[in-house]
Protein backbone atom coordinates (compact mmCIF):
# COMPACT_ATOMS: atom_id res chain seq x y z
CA UNK A 1 0.00 0.00 0.00
CA UNK A 2 1.88 3.71 -0.85
CA UNK A 3 2.22 6.05 1.60
CA UNK A 4 2.11 9.89 0.87
CA UNK A 5 3.52 12.91 2.55
CA UNK A 6 2.68 15.64 4.26
CA UNK A 7 5.85 17.76 4.49
CA UNK A 8 6.41 19.87 7.49
CA UNK A 9 9.70 22.18 8.39
CA UNK A 10 11.04 20.44 11.35
CA UNK A 11 14.30 21.05 12.89
CA UNK A 12 16.06 17.82 14.24
CA UNK A 13 18.26 18.27 17.24
CA UNK A 14 19.76 15.05 16.95
CA UNK A 15 19.83 12.38 15.11
CA UNK A 16 17.59 8.76 15.26
CA UNK A 17 16.23 5.98 13.59
CA UNK A 18 14.52 7.32 10.82
CA UNK A 19 10.62 5.77 11.35
CA UNK A 20 9.03 5.88 14.20
CA UNK A 21 5.68 5.97 15.86
CA UNK A 22 4.56 9.67 16.31
CA UNK A 23 2.67 11.23 19.14
CA UNK A 24 0.29 13.15 16.21
CA UNK A 25 -0.54 17.17 16.98
CA UNK A 26 -4.78 17.68 16.82
CA UNK A 27 -4.93 19.16 13.91
CA UNK A 28 -3.11 16.44 11.65
CA UNK A 29 -5.16 14.16 13.69
CA UNK A 30 -8.53 15.48 12.77
CA UNK A 31 -7.59 15.97 9.45
CA UNK A 32 -6.47 11.97 8.54
CA UNK A 33 -8.57 10.33 11.37
CA UNK A 34 -8.59 6.83 9.85
CA UNK A 35 -4.73 6.24 8.95
CA UNK A 36 -1.74 5.73 10.35
CA UNK A 37 1.27 8.20 10.73
CA UNK A 38 4.58 7.56 11.25
CA UNK A 39 7.28 10.12 11.04
CA UNK A 40 10.87 10.07 8.80
CA UNK A 41 13.32 12.19 10.69
CA UNK A 42 15.43 12.54 7.68
CA UNK A 43 12.82 14.00 5.09
CA UNK A 44 11.09 15.96 7.62
CA UNK A 45 7.51 14.72 7.05
CA UNK A 46 4.94 12.17 7.83
CA UNK A 47 4.18 9.23 5.95
CA UNK A 48 0.39 8.98 6.18
CA UNK A 49 -0.46 5.38 5.27
CA UNK A 50 -4.55 4.97 5.31
CA UNK A 51 -5.92 2.48 7.52
CA UNK A 52 -4.97 -1.28 6.34
CA UNK A 53 -8.29 -4.09 5.42
CA UNK A 54 -6.12 -6.39 4.48
CA UNK A 55 -3.21 -8.98 4.99
CA UNK A 56 -1.05 -9.58 2.07
CA UNK A 57 1.56 -11.72 1.29
CA UNK A 58 4.52 -11.09 -1.05
CA UNK A 59 7.82 -13.23 -1.61
CA UNK A 60 11.22 -11.43 -1.34
CA UNK A 61 14.90 -12.55 -1.39
CA UNK A 62 16.32 -12.73 1.97
CA UNK A 63 18.87 -9.42 0.67
CA UNK A 64 15.34 -7.23 0.16
CA UNK A 65 14.22 -7.95 3.78
CA UNK A 66 17.51 -7.55 5.17
CA UNK A 67 17.66 -3.91 3.87
CA UNK A 68 14.20 -3.10 4.16
CA UNK A 69 14.70 -3.81 8.00
CA UNK A 70 17.83 -1.83 7.92
CA UNK A 71 16.21 0.71 5.93
CA UNK A 72 12.39 1.16 6.98
CA UNK A 73 11.73 3.91 5.24
CA UNK A 74 12.46 2.26 2.19
CA UNK A 75 9.60 -0.41 2.25
CA UNK A 76 6.79 1.87 0.53
CA UNK A 77 9.67 2.54 -2.22
CA UNK A 78 9.87 -1.33 -2.60
CA UNK A 79 6.01 -2.12 -2.86
CA UNK A 80 5.69 0.77 -5.25
CA UNK A 81 8.73 -0.35 -7.52
CA UNK A 82 10.58 2.58 -7.09
CA UNK A 83 14.21 3.48 -5.76
CA UNK A 84 13.88 4.60 -2.35
CA UNK A 85 15.34 7.91 -1.16
CA UNK A 86 18.10 7.29 1.78
CA UNK A 87 19.54 10.63 1.98
CA UNK A 88 21.56 10.48 5.24
CA UNK A 89 21.77 13.73 7.36
CA UNK A 90 25.71 14.77 8.04
CA UNK A 91 27.07 13.29 11.10
CA UNK A 92 27.23 16.03 14.33
CA UNK A 93 30.53 18.23 13.55
CA UNK A 94 33.26 18.57 16.28
CA UNK A 95 34.27 21.56 17.49
CA UNK A 96 37.39 21.74 15.53
CA UNK A 97 35.04 21.48 12.05
CA UNK A 98 33.00 24.36 13.06
CA UNK A 99 36.20 26.64 13.88
CA UNK A 100 37.60 25.76 10.98
CA UNK A 101 34.11 25.53 8.72
CA UNK A 102 35.10 21.97 7.73
CA UNK A 103 31.77 20.36 8.24
CA UNK A 104 31.70 16.86 7.72
CA UNK A 105 29.35 15.81 4.66
CA UNK A 106 26.74 13.44 4.22
CA UNK A 107 27.22 9.64 4.05
CA UNK A 108 26.34 8.17 0.11
CA UNK A 109 22.87 6.45 0.17
CA UNK A 110 23.17 2.91 0.53
CA UNK A 111 22.50 0.75 -3.30
CA UNK A 112 19.17 -1.37 -3.10
CA UNK A 113 20.47 -5.15 -3.35
CA UNK A 114 19.92 -6.78 -7.13
CA UNK A 115 16.63 -7.36 -8.08
CA UNK A 116 14.92 -4.58 -6.30
CA UNK A 117 11.30 -4.20 -7.99
CA UNK A 118 10.79 -1.72 -10.60
CA UNK A 119 7.31 -2.21 -11.00
CA UNK A 120 4.48 -2.07 -8.29
CA UNK A 121 4.45 -5.60 -6.38
CA UNK A 122 1.47 -7.52 -6.75
CA UNK A 123 0.40 -9.69 -3.38
CA UNK A 124 0.02 -13.33 -4.14
CA UNK A 125 -2.41 -15.98 -3.53
CA UNK A 126 -5.76 -13.80 -2.11
CA UNK A 127 -5.34 -11.52 0.34
CA UNK A 128 -7.53 -11.40 3.55
CA UNK A 129 -10.01 -9.77 5.01
CA UNK A 130 -9.25 -8.18 8.65
CA UNK A 131 -12.29 -9.27 10.00
CA UNK A 132 -11.41 -13.51 8.38
CA UNK A 133 -7.84 -13.25 9.60
CA UNK A 134 -8.58 -14.68 13.22
CA UNK A 135 -10.60 -17.11 11.60
CA UNK A 136 -7.84 -18.20 9.16
CA UNK A 137 -5.62 -18.53 12.53
CA UNK A 138 -8.01 -20.48 14.04
CA UNK A 139 -8.32 -23.04 11.11
CA UNK A 140 -4.15 -23.10 10.49
CA UNK A 141 -3.69 -24.45 14.06
CA UNK A 142 -6.62 -25.78 15.55
CA UNK A 143 -6.48 -23.38 18.10
CA UNK A 144 -7.04 -19.15 18.58
CA UNK A 145 -4.42 -19.60 21.13
CA UNK A 146 -0.84 -17.59 20.07
CA UNK A 147 1.87 -20.05 18.34
CA UNK A 148 5.18 -19.57 16.66
CA UNK A 149 7.15 -20.76 14.14
CA UNK A 150 4.92 -20.93 10.75
CA UNK A 151 1.21 -21.06 12.33
CA UNK A 152 2.00 -17.70 13.11
CA UNK A 153 1.58 -16.61 9.52
CA UNK A 154 -1.93 -14.43 10.16
CA UNK A 155 -1.07 -13.95 13.63
CA UNK A 156 1.07 -10.85 12.43
CA UNK A 157 -2.12 -9.17 12.30
CA UNK A 158 -2.27 -8.61 16.08
CA UNK A 159 -0.93 -6.02 17.13
CA UNK A 160 -0.28 -5.67 20.85
CA UNK A 161 0.80 -8.45 24.39
CA UNK A 162 1.74 -11.85 23.87
CA UNK A 163 0.41 -11.72 19.82
CA UNK A 164 4.00 -10.03 19.12
CA UNK A 165 5.64 -12.87 20.25
CA UNK A 166 5.50 -14.82 16.44
CA UNK A 167 8.12 -15.35 14.18
CA UNK A 168 8.45 -12.93 11.82
CA UNK A 169 10.54 -10.21 11.76
CA UNK A 170 8.84 -6.45 12.42
CA UNK A 171 9.92 -4.78 9.32
CA UNK A 172 9.40 -1.55 10.30
CA UNK A 173 10.01 -2.06 14.12
CA UNK A 174 5.89 -0.63 14.06
CA UNK A 175 3.78 -3.60 14.81
CA UNK A 176 2.67 -2.72 11.28
CA UNK A 177 4.13 -5.05 8.32
CA UNK A 178 6.54 -8.03 9.00
CA UNK A 179 8.39 -10.72 7.00
CA UNK A 180 9.88 -14.42 7.08
CA UNK A 181 12.84 -15.08 6.12
CA UNK A 182 13.24 -17.85 3.60
CA UNK A 183 14.72 -20.67 5.64
CA UNK A 184 11.57 -20.04 7.85
CA UNK A 185 8.96 -20.49 4.81
CA UNK A 186 9.32 -24.51 4.33
CA UNK A 187 7.54 -24.92 7.93
CA UNK A 188 4.68 -22.11 6.25
CA UNK A 189 4.21 -24.05 3.60
CA UNK A 190 4.37 -27.47 5.81
CA UNK A 191 1.25 -25.96 7.69
CA UNK A 192 -0.35 -24.26 5.10
CA UNK A 193 -0.68 -27.96 3.20
CA UNK A 194 -1.80 -30.05 5.70
CA UNK A 195 -5.10 -28.31 5.94
CA UNK A 196 -8.24 -30.10 4.74
CA UNK A 197 -11.96 -29.36 4.21
CA UNK A 198 -12.63 -31.06 7.89
CA UNK A 199 -10.03 -29.06 9.08
CA UNK A 200 -11.45 -26.26 7.52
CA UNK A 201 -15.23 -26.98 8.36
CA UNK A 202 -13.95 -27.57 12.25
CA UNK A 203 -12.35 -24.45 12.69
CA UNK A 204 -14.88 -22.63 10.77
CA UNK A 205 -17.32 -23.80 13.05
CA UNK A 206 -15.56 -22.73 16.28
CA UNK A 207 -15.49 -19.29 15.28
CA UNK A 208 -19.45 -18.81 14.05
CA UNK A 209 -19.69 -20.18 17.80
CA UNK A 210 -17.12 -18.23 18.98
CA UNK A 211 -18.67 -15.33 17.37
CA UNK A 212 -22.06 -16.08 18.93
CA UNK A 213 -23.59 -16.88 15.10
CA UNK A 214 -25.48 -20.20 15.56
CA UNK A 215 -25.67 -21.50 12.13
CA UNK A 216 -24.08 -24.66 10.33
CA UNK A 217 -21.42 -23.98 7.83
CA UNK A 218 -21.79 -24.99 4.18
CA UNK A 219 -20.32 -27.02 2.07
CA UNK A 220 -19.39 -24.02 -0.31
CA UNK A 221 -18.28 -21.63 1.96
CA UNK A 222 -15.65 -24.42 3.40
CA UNK A 223 -14.11 -25.44 -0.13
CA UNK A 224 -13.77 -21.77 -0.65
CA UNK A 225 -11.65 -21.13 2.04
CA UNK A 226 -10.08 -24.26 1.14
CA UNK A 227 -9.02 -23.54 -1.94
CA UNK A 228 -7.55 -19.92 -0.48
CA UNK A 229 -5.30 -21.86 1.99
CA UNK A 230 -4.08 -24.08 -1.02
CA UNK A 231 -3.39 -20.68 -2.95
CA UNK A 232 -1.32 -19.54 -0.34
CA UNK A 233 0.49 -22.87 0.12
CA UNK A 234 1.02 -22.81 -3.74
CA UNK A 235 2.94 -20.10 -3.04
CA UNK A 236 4.88 -20.78 -0.32
CA UNK A 237 6.34 -23.77 -1.96
CA UNK A 238 6.93 -21.88 -4.62
CA UNK A 239 8.85 -19.22 -2.28
CA UNK A 240 10.89 -22.59 -1.46
CA UNK A 241 11.99 -23.45 -4.65
CA UNK A 242 12.99 -19.86 -5.45
CA UNK A 243 14.96 -19.36 -1.65
CA UNK A 244 12.69 -16.51 -1.13
CA UNK A 245 11.13 -15.48 1.85
CA UNK A 246 7.79 -13.97 2.59
CA UNK A 247 6.57 -10.23 3.40
CA UNK A 248 3.33 -10.07 5.03
CA UNK A 249 2.06 -6.57 4.43
CA UNK A 250 -1.13 -4.55 5.74
CA UNK A 251 -3.29 -3.37 2.36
Amino acid sequence: MPFFDVVFNVIHGRREPALHLLEIDDHIRAKYPQSVLLRDKQVSCYRIRPMANYLCILPAPDSHIKFIYAHPQSLSAYLDGEQPDLKDLPPKPTLWQKLTGRLPEAPPPPETPEGWPTVECVPVGDAVNHRNVDLFHRILNGTDELVTGGGSLFQTWFESGDALKHSAIDLTRANEDYAFMSDQVADIAEQLSRIDLEMVRTGFQQWLTQQGKMYEVSDDECVDILEEFERFADCAKEAVQQSKGLMVIKC
